[in-house]
């Protein structure tokens, strides 16, 4: 595999385009299957994709020649993780630690178990809002944190000064600390954090997009505009580059279907609760240019939100409920959502586009009962 062909792939993987990135994977596995970094980067990329059997395959094949080294180890652990096997990722990140003989395998063992923590947070922290959920208590912008997770918390910055102390402009821990911030509920530091991040690495669209959001919380809206513009311009060059003008999984008639179809039946239980307004669904394959350089710091929009919503007042009849579902990103989403279903996912994006909607427009008996 050439340096050429491995920028294309990652290229493809940051534009969220699995199926383009995995499809040259494969065509390279024909010509050489004996290559462990192809069959890592099949193993990833199926797992992006939900594949789970063919990605454990392919971590199989991935660890073949040397099971031992410090790498393959934490593959395994990276998978176990994936497969939410944390105790399972634990153990292989310990085998890890044992084999390690460089600055380089201690580095990359302390930030595997920092992820490794950090998912154990985000668990933990998902199971809190799951049980208020159930018992309809209202869940706090600040949850207080448990004494269980500050432990967690603060073992997974440890392991990550430790990088940092010895190499400063180790990127990837940067950028981790910052998620460990920004789940602590210290976006301030979050944004310092990943700040350092960008600096090793400013072309970076997931952590780009991060930091966007992040001067979102602080109610940085005007540095949230600029992040935005500066992702959507380098998601532009990289499209332009791959030759792939917008890197859809489904073809968008078909995902129009879905649509429609998740859409009728929202829009059953919508009614069945009295609301009468009019809605317009439509799809496009992403956000436009003018959405995000239209922007305001009051309203920074998203290169990267699923839909777009826009209430129309007619002086006539009802308000008109305008929804855009943008379809990359809606597949983005869906990659992400573990083992949801595309229908279950788009349920859940246009009822979320239809509620405050709902409750913001006039003329409906919803909002006119109060």
């Amino acid at each position: 595999m050439t340096e050429k062909q491995l920028e294309t792939i990652r290229r493809w993987t940051d534009l969220g385009d699995l199926r383009a990135a995995g499809d040259l994977v494969r065509a390279l596995l024909v010509e050489d299957a004996q290559d462990p970094l192809l069959w890592e980067l099949e193993a990833r990329l199926r797992a992006g994709m939900k594949e789970l059997d063919t990605a454990a395959y392919a971590v199989e094949q991935a660890v073949l020649q040397s099971p031992k080294s410090v790498h393959s180890l934490l593959l395994q652990a990276w998978f176990a993780r994936e497969l939410r096997n944390l105790d399972e990722a634990k153990d292989w990140e310990n085998a890890a630690l044992d084999e390690a003989e460089t600055e380089e395998d201690g580095h990359a063992v302390l930030l595997s178990q920092a992820r490794t923590l950090l998912a154990e947070a985000q668990v933990e922290i998902d199971e809190m809002v799951e049980e208020m959920a159930e018992e309809d208590e209202d869940v706090p912008e600040v949850m207080q944190i448990p004494d269980e997770l500050v432990e967690i918390f603060q073992d997974g910055l440890e392991a990550l000064g430790d990088i940092l102390d010895e190499d400063p402009e180790h990127a990837e821990a940067w950028a981790l600390e910052a998620d460990f911030y920004s789940l602590m509920n210290q976006p301030e530091k979050a944004v310092e954090s990943r700040n350092k991040a960008l600096e090793c690495m400013p072309e970076k669209m997931a952590w780009l997009h991060a930091q966007a959001e992040e001067m979102e919380r602080i109610e940085e809206g005007d540095k949230a505009c600029t992040l935005y513009s500066r992702l959507f311009a380098l998601e532009q060059k990289a499209l332009k580059e791959a030759k792939n003008p917008y890197g859809l999984f489904f073809d968008p008639q078909e995902f129009s279907a879905m649509s429609a179809k998740a859409w009728q039946e929202l829009e059953g239980y919508i009614r069945e609760e009295g609301v009468t307004l009019d809605f317009s669904v439509v799809c496009e394959p992403m956000p436009s240019k003018e959405m995000v350089e239209e922007a305001i710091p009051e309203e920074p929009f998203d290169p990267w939100t699923a839909f777009h919503l826009v209430i129309e007042p007619r002086d006539i009849g009802r308000d008109l409920i305008k929804i855009t579902l943008f379809q990359r990103n809606v597949e983005r989403f869906w990659r992400e959502g573990g083992d949801v279903s595309m229908h279950e996912m788009l349920l859940d994006i246009l009822d979320d586009a239809a509620a405050p909607a709902i409750l913001l427009a006039d003329g409906n008996d919803l909002f006119d009962q109060g």
